[in-house]
């Protein structure tokens, strides 16, 4: 380790010891004596400052230069995202640690028996950046274990398709959506862009694109999500804190930003059955977060669930609850104004006595804590009882996103359909056995030969004698009821013997469609002898009739070959290593 390193790492150790100095000092302050009727805490956070998408660049190619000024890809979190999901982070810990001793100064508790807090994300990357950033700020350098500077957390996430409590309609509700915005498209859309045609035509001739060929672009998209991702462009680059593209002054940019979010709260919650798929799975989970667990399972439940998500489901959550946001200098439709970057929603459950009810609050970078009365509730402290119905009721009214979305879980693992096809019964043929000629001067060879009966039409049986030297001899067969045909063929010898007479007798009477294999007949019949060959040897004849080597075993002699000559190859080496006698000289 190099200088520069070691004194790295001793700085590091003396700053963590003094910060572990403080961090004892404050559990001892702030923890084992707190009396706050708070229970379970539950935030949901829309993600910090991004880059616009990747298309923007076909959509608005003379915006390059604000464009290339972003540190980090298309989409993803910004440095500017991420400082305000830190601050967000300090605003949790500034509340719930320094004022109301909720929770611990580090996430593995007062007694380190488990996390107290949990993190869950989106499937995107800035949803996930956005929630580790906000750990920065909850748990700063020196509040990890002892011995490691930092606290890392852990952020859960699902994949795209299976993320149903923040992204339905991005998973299964994806057929349902194109539809009603197709219907919106169609509809309301045009009269909206027909209401803005004059900006719409500046912004494209800024822009250097008509907004009427978007559609048509490589890559395109339909003309609403085209003016909205150009508003989102202007929005990220005021953000990022860069110069407005030339030309574009702000009474355009505020213009074409209100008309994007109008188009985004008319296009997806102008209906309860929209909102309801839109909000997903995340009320039913949002409940099941906001239950004080049974003493068993006390000491290994969270404290602390906090999500990370996108503003739609931000959105849709406000107008499920009756949460009605107000952000200055933000655009504003249906009541609603949009959201600023990292503003985050947090669900209070408190106990007092034996009643429970919800607090709500909201925060962002640029809006300070403030207490919500939820419009659908009928007090500040909205009875857990009532908190709960109102979503109960919403959900009832609509049917459930996955009946909206007509999904259905996938329990266990699907099964394939049989592929075994019928058995069918068959009448059996005759079967003819044909041996290889053998040539050989040992006694005749006996053979075992299976013979199929089939079932004959006539009560006379006409057999072909078999070439022979000598007369052929007829082979008879007899049954006790009905006559059949027998066909048997006989191995060839190289000399001819008396040939016996084949008698095959049924036990009894043969159905039409059944087979019966008889017992091994041993059977002898002369065959026209032909000289073998001068030089043809028995012992070569049996050689050739050996099968050839198998791809394994060929492989394991050349195996076995290859070793040995590793072997010899060593063995010779070594000994031509004896027979030296030391270096050479040199004079």
């Amino acid at each position: 380790m190099d200088v520069a390193s070691s004194q790295e790492v001793d700085l590091s150790k003396k700053h963590h010891k003094k910060t572990q100095h403080h961090n004892e000092e404050h559990e001892r302050k702030h923890h084992g004596h707190s009396d706050s009727s708070l229970k379970i805490l539950v935030s949901l956070s829309r993600h910090g400052s991004r880059r616009p998408n990747g298309i923007t660049s076909v959509l608005c190619p003379n915006n390059k230069e604000n464009a290339l000024a972003y540190e980090v890809p298309p989409e993803e979190l910004t440095e500017i995202g991420m400082e305000q999901m830190r601050l967000a982070g300090r605003e949790v810990r500034h509340e719930y640690i320094d004022n109301q001793g909720f929770l611990s100064n580090s996430i593995s508790g007062p007694e380190r028996k488990h996390f107290e807090t949990y993190f869950r994300s989106d499937a995107a990357n800035r949803c996930a950046q956005s929630a580790i950033s906000m750990g920065y700020g909850l748990y700063p350098e020196g509040t990890g274990p002892r011995g490691f500077y930092h606290q890392p957390i852990a952020v859960y996430m699902e994949l795209l398709k299976d993320e149903h409590e923040f992204a339905a309609p991005k998973g299964p509700c994806k057929a349902v959506l194109k539809a009603d915005i197709k219907t919106y498209l169609d509809t309301r859309a045009q009269e909206l862009i027909e209401e803005h045609r004059p900006m719409l035509e500046k912004v494209g001739e800024l822009c250097g694109v008509s907004v009427w060929d978007i559609p048509n672009l490589p890559d395109g998209e339909d003309i609403v999500m085209g003016i909205k991702d150009i508003a989102d462009t202007f929005t990220f680059d005021t953000q990022q804190g860069l110069h407005r593209m030339k030309g574009l002054t702000p009474e355009l940019q505020s213009e074409i930003e209100g008309l994007a979010f109008q188009n985004l709260m008319e296009r997806y919650y102008s209906t309860n059955r929209e909102i309801t798929y839109w909000v997903g799975g995340f009320p039913t989970l949002l409940l099941k977060n906001l239950q004080i667990p049974p003493p068993e399972k006390a000491e290994k439940s969270f404290k602390y669930y906090s999500y990370h998500g996108h503003r739609e489901l931000l959105h849709g959550m406000g107008m499920l609850l009756g949460w009605k946001f107000d952000f200055k200098g933000q655009p504003r439709a249906m009541n609603n104004t949009a959201l600023d970057p990292a503003t985050t929603l947090f669900f209070e459950l408190h106990e007092v006595n034996t009643t429970q009810f919800i607090r709500t609050f909201v925060w962002s970078p640029r809006h300070p804590r403030s207490a919500v009365k939820l419009e659908k509730c009928s007090s500040l402290d909205c009875p857990l009882a009532e908190f709960t119905s109102i979503i109960q009721n919403h959900i009832r009214q609509t049917g459930t996103w996955e009946e909206i979305c007509n999904y259905q879980k996938a329990t266990f693992a699907p099964v394939l359909q049989p592929t075994t096809s019928p058995i069918t019964t068959d009448a059996p043929e005759v079967a003819q056995t044909t041996e290889k000629p053998k040539e050989t001067t040992a006694r005749p060879v006996e053979t075992t030969v299976t013979t199929t009966l089939k079932p004959a039409t006539t009560h006379e049986t006409t057999t072909k004698p078999l070439e022979t030297t000598k007369e052929p001899v007829p082979v008879t067969t007899e049954a006790k009821t009905t006559p059949v045909v027998i066909t048997t063929t006989a191995p060839t010898t190289t000399k001819a013997t008396e040939p016996p007479t084949t008698t095959v007798k049924p036990l009894e009477t043969l159905p039409p469609t059944t087979s019966v294999e008889t017992s091994p007949i041993t059977t002898f019949a002369p065959v026209t002898t032909t000289a073998p060959p001068a030089l043809r040897l028995v012992k070569l004849d049996t050689i050739q009739q050996q099968p050839p080597l198998s791809l394994f075993e060929g492989l394991g002699w050349a195996s076995y070959l290859a070793v040995v000559g590793v072997l010899v190859y060593f063995a010779a080496k070594r000994y031509n290593r004896r027979q030296q006698t030391g270096y050479r000289r040199l004079d």
